[in-house]
């Protein structure tokens, strides 16, 4: 008896994504950072979805979450595109986090000494959560999830209370 348990379950939906290209060409900048960044453009909405479906196999084998197919960089004389911004969204997260805890009385000391043992459990079911996909159209690896939140981490912790 005398354990303690504590879980905290966070579920956000997926990130907004503004895809964009940078001006590597210097249509509109001299290509020098300034204080937000280098210049980035909103490519050309072509048609299509701009996410792949799950039932894809593109999606499947190469964790493609962007479509390439849907958006193109514009040209020289026409470098601003129509894509909006942030039309699309990231895949959720859901984590679930356990803490177990017990206090151990230690009489030997006195009265209120005591050590008090806890393990916590960071993403409890393993569940893997990736990361936001690449949103640079000029990259070869546009649209695709190159990463993933961390695994389930688990920690012990001894504390002694006098």
């Amino acid at each position: 008896g005398g354990w303690e348990t504590s879980a905290t379950v966070s579920m956000q939906g997926g990130q907004p994504l503004n895809i964009r290209y940078g001006d590597t060409g210097a249509f509109l900048s001299d290509g020098q950072a300034d204080f937000l960044g280098n210049v980035a453009l909103r490519p050309n909405y072509i048609g299509g979805s701009l996410t792949i479906p799950e039932s894809d196999t593109r999606r499947q084998l190469s964790q493609q979450y962007l479509n390439p197919d849907a958006v193109a960089i514009g040209t020289a004389t026409s470098p601003f595109g129509n894509l909006g911004r942030n039309v699309v969204y990231g895949l959720p997260i859901f984590q679930t986090d356990l803490a177990v805890q017990k206090n151990f009385p230690v009489r030997v000391i006195n009265e209120a000494a005591r050590v008090n043992f806890r393990a916590e459990f960071f993403n409890l079911f393993n569940k893997t959560n990736f990361d936001a996909p690449n949103v640079d159209r000029r990259s070869g690896s546009f649209g695709r999830i190159g990463s993933t939140f961390d695994p389930r981490l688990i920690q012990f912790a001894l504390k002694f209370i006098f």
